[in-house]
């Protein structure tokens, strides 16, 4: 019947729509969302050693809303909270059949996560791509990195232009 119900008034600017702190209605409050985000590339092919964990290296800060990446030693160290890492690779050439690839998350040098690609016939002439994204927490002074493995026979590059580490959170205030 609509009885009891109130018209809030308009908010101003920068302001966000609240629950207040009984949790009962709607309020007008300084609150809102930042989003806080890194993206790094690698500019050109990096060798991967055949069955050998080999960081990823990427070189190249694409963005970065707050000096989280460090292009020096190609990781990232977010603030405290929950954030989604992804990571993609591709090699230049493919997998014959039993051969597998691994992409791995690593946080603070160890092994958070893993990613496999498993061949199964032919393709040894065409790109192979591996990739990940997985929601981590982060204290503020966690890092996190890229590393692959692979069952190749020798050493294969990957596509400078087509490898990523990234991420991104949301922190509603």
């Amino acid at each position: 019947d609509g009885s009891g119900l109130q018209r809030l008034a308009k908010g101003t600017a920068g302001q966000a729509l609240l629950m207040n702190s009984s949790a009962n209605a709607p309020e007008w409050g300084s609150g809102g969302v930042t989003v806080d985000y890194f993206a790094a590339s690698s500019g050109s092919g990096q060798s991967i050693a055949s069955n050998a964990g080999t960081k990823v290296t990427f070189p190249t800060e694409d963005s970065d809303s707050g000096s989280f990446y460090d292009t020096s030693n190609s990781r990232v160290t977010p603030p405290a909270g929950a954030w989604i890492l992804n990571f993609g690779v591709t090699f230049n050439s493919g997998l014959t059949d039993g051969e597998q690839i691994l992409g791995y998350i690593y946080k603070n040098g160890s092994t958070i996560l893993h990613y496999l690609h498993n061949s199964f016939g032919g393709g040894a002439g065409a790109q192979v791509t591996l990739w990940g994204s997985e929601l981590v927490e982060t204290n503020g002074t966690d890092y996190f990195e890229v590393y692959i493995y692979h069952t190749f026979s020798g050493s294969k590059n990957l596509d400078g232009g087509r490898s990523y580490f990234n991420g991104h959170t949301l922190t509603v205030t």
